[in-house]
C-alpha cells in the first residue's frame, strides 16, 4: 500500500510467518503491513471523517444510535428498542482504492460486552443491499482492546440474514459500519481509538 495524500500513518508489525521460500531451503519472511485510516487519539483528519447514523427507523423501527468524537476516540452510543426493529449503526463511506491488497482490519475499542458487529460493502454487495458482516465481541472494559477482522470471515448478510453471494472483494470496497442488532433492549456505547487496514507481504 502507498503512501495516502491523507497523510495516513503506516507502520510495519513483528514477522507473522516464517516459511520456507525455496527448494533450496531459504527461508520467506511474511510481514503484516497495516495502514492507519482513522485515527480520533491525535489526528484532526480524523476527526473530520464523515460518518452518519442507519438506524432502524429506515423500517418503521424505534432504536437510537448516534456518534460523537470525544476524549480522544469515536464514541458510537445509543438505545435499542425491539419494538419495531431492533439495531443501530453508524457508517462510514471509504476512500476509493483504500483497501486495495488488503486482507484485514485491526479495531481498537472499548466495550460495553454487547455483540457488535464490523459491515462491509464492495461495489456488488452495495448494489444488492448485501453487507458482508463480522463479529467483533469483546468483554466489558474500562481499557481499549484491538480486535481483528479478516475479510475471509466475513459474511453475506440481507437485513440480517445469511445469503449467498460473492466473496467480498477489498479492491471494490465502498464503506464500513459498526452495528449492534442483538436484540436486547437498553443503552449501549462502543468507543473506537482507531482502524487500520491490513496485508500481508512477503519480504
Amino acid at each position: 500500500m502507498g503512501k495516502r495524500t491523507w497523510h495516513a500513518q503506516v507502520y510495519l508489525s513483528i514477522a507473522l510467518l516464517l516459511t520456507s521460500a525455496t527448494a533450496g531451503g531459504e527461508n520467506q519472511i511474511d510481514k503484516l503491513t497495516c495502514e492507519r485510516f482513522l485515527d480520533y487519539t491525535n489526528s484532526p483528519d480524523a476527526i473530520a471523517t464523515p460518518w452518519y447514523s442507519v438506524n432502524d427507523n429506515v423500517m418503521g423501527g424505534r432504536s437510537l444510535g448516534s456518534f460523537r468524537v470525544a476524549n480522544q476516540s469515536l464514541n458510537f452510543f445509543g438505545s435499542i428498542n425491539t419494538n419495531g426493529g431492533g439495531f443501530a449503526s453508524i457508517r462510514h463511506e471509504l476512500k476509493s482504492n483504500l483497501f486495495n491488497e488488503s486482507d484485514r482490519i485491526r479495531l481498537s475499542i472499548q466495550s460495553d460486552g454487547r455483540p457488535y458487529s464490523v459491515n462491509i460493502r464492495d461495489k456488488a454487495s452495495s448494489t444488492a443491499r448485501i453487507a458482508h458482516r463480522s463479529s467483533i465481541k469483546t468483554a466489558a472494559s474500562k481499557e481499549f482492546q484491538t480486535v481483528e477482522v479478516l475479510f475471509s470471515d466475513l459474511v453475506p448478510t440481507f437485513r440480517g440474514r445469511i445469503v449467498k453471494a460473492d466473496q467480498f472483494n477489498p479492491n471494490e470496497a465502498l464503506s464500513i459500519s459498526l452495528m449492534l442488532s442483538d436484540v436486547v433492549d437498553g443503552p449501549f456505547a462502543l468507543n473506537i481509538q482507531w482502524i487500520d487496514v491490513c496485508g500481508v507481504k512477503a519480504i
